[in-house]
Parts: structure tokens; C-alpha cells; sequence
């Protein structure tokens, strides 16, 4: 496997939460500066890194106290069991790219702070609705005009129920252009 400079990558067996074809999405729309929100082991972070010039991937990973939405670090204590030690296991994992920088901390938190314009935001953070409204609102603010935002699990038969809802209002938002929805992720440009 080579990264998006052309160098061997050892492969690394990582669990990847994404599809075949949410993947070619992740080809086709993710460039630039992107930013994944939410990380879990770095596997769609890795597939990110191919195709844009810089991946930031931000996490609370281990440190749910880090969380400031409730409904999320409620999902995350009932969904994920694989915490132990995750922010180093992902940092170790994902050390072989060099256009990685992963970090530790509240996707909202981090908004705050952040500084850059984004080409493209990937989000697979909390999946509640609330949750997803808050991170779009927080985020879309730093994404470029025609920058792309790719929402995963909204899939109408996802379990995430927030995130299918949140997705199918984005469609009528002016401010948005819904693309296309690639198996599990809907992709939006920012008009």
C-alpha cells in the first residue's frame, strides 16, 4: 500500500468503519485540508490520508470526561468497549503517514479554537441528532465554499437514527448542496 506521497504504508490491520463504496466517496470528494470527527482506530483516517493533502482527525478517544455532549459520551460509554489505551493504539497505528495529525480532545472544543479553513470535513462523531446539528453548525463555519461535508450512518436503515434525520433536513438547507449518497454516507457541498 502506498500513502498519497507515494511511499510504501505497512499495512496494518485497523478496523475500517467504512464501506467499499463509502470509500470511493472518501476518494472522490475528500482533498485539501480535511478534518475527520471522530476517529475510533484510525481506519478511515488511513483511507482520508490517500487522497488529501493534510488529515486532522480529532477524537476524545479513552477520555470521554473530555465530552461536553452529553448524548454522545452516553453513546460512546454504551457502544465501545475497545477504549483501553485507544489514543496511543491509534497514534501507534496510524505513525507511518506522515500527513496525520491526530488529536485528543472535543470535536466542539477544538472548533472553537480551530483557525484554518477545511476543504472537507468527514463525520462520524456522536450520532445523535443534537449531536450532529452542533457539530455542523460548529465546523461548517471553517469549511470552504464548495468544500464538501460527508456524514456517516445515514443509511435510512442505520441504527443512527439521528444522523438519517439530520442528513434529510441538510437536503433543504440553503446553504447546502446535497450530492449524492454514497452507500452509508451523504455527501453535501457548502454553497
Amino acid at each position: 500500500m502506498k500513502n498519497n506521497t507515494g511511499e510504501n504504508m505497512k499495512e496494518k490491520k485497523i478496523f475500517v468503519g467504512t464501506t467499499k463504496e463509502d470509500q470511493e466517496a472518501i476518494k472522490k470528494y475528500c482533498r485539501g485540508k480535511a478534518v475527520e470527527l471522530g476517529t475510533l482506530e484510525g481506519g478511515t483516517t488511513r483511507v482520508m490520508s490517500k487522497y488529501a493533502d493534510e488529515v486532522t482527525t480529532i477524537d476524545v478517544f479513552e477520555d470521554i470526561n473530555l465530552m461536553t455532549d452529553e448524548a454522545s459520551k452516553d453513546f460512546v460509554q454504551g457502544h465501545h468497549k475497545i477504549l483501553k489505551d485507544l489514543y496511543f493504539r491509534v497514534c501507534e497505528n496510524l505513525s507511518d503517514i506522515d500527513n496525520i495529525l491526530v488529536v485528543q480532545g472535543d470535536v466542539l472544543k477544538v472548533a472553537k479554537e480551530w483557525k484554518e479553513k477545511i476543504d472537507c470535513i468527514f463525520m462520524d462523531a456522536g450520532h445523535e441528532y443534537n449531536s450532529i446539528k452542533s457539530y455542523v453548525d460548529s465546523w461548517g463555519k471553517h469549511l470552504e465554499k464548495n468544500g464538501y461535508l460527508l456524514i456517516h450512518d445515514t443509511k435510512e436503515i442505520s441504527p443512527h437514527i439521528g444522523s438519517v434525520k439530520f442528513s434529510n433536513e441538510l437536503k433543504e438547507d440553503k446553504q447546502w448542496e446535497f450530492i449524492e449518497q454514497c452507500d452509508n454516507i451523504a455527501v453535501f457541498k457548502k454553497l
